[in-house]
């Protein structure tokens, strides 16, 4: 509950004080996600930590929602 309010108001905050669009905020949304899953996993969980996998999944996730932003629908269809 606490985390849905934080992410509600932060989505609030930076689409009309940052002026970023709906991908932005999903980027730095799921990298917020990422570090918290990664900080209860190692802290908490303690569990093993493979840092080739943590990095080269979080630069998958990143890649997807950068391509995903340059790419227009539009141009997807008009093809």
């Amino acid at each position: 509950m606490i985390e849905y309010t934080f992410s509600l108001n932060g989505n609030r905050l930076a689409n009309q004080k940052l002026n970023m669009n709906a991908i932005q905020i999903l980027i730095i949304t799921m990298t917020f996600y990422f570090i918290n899953a990664w900080l209860l996993n190692y802290f908490i969980l303690k569990n093993p930590v493979n840092y080739l996998r943590e990095i080269i999944s979080f630069i998958l996730i990143i890649s997807a929602f950068y391509i995903s932003e340059n790419v227009k629908v539009d141009e997807i269809i008009l093809k």
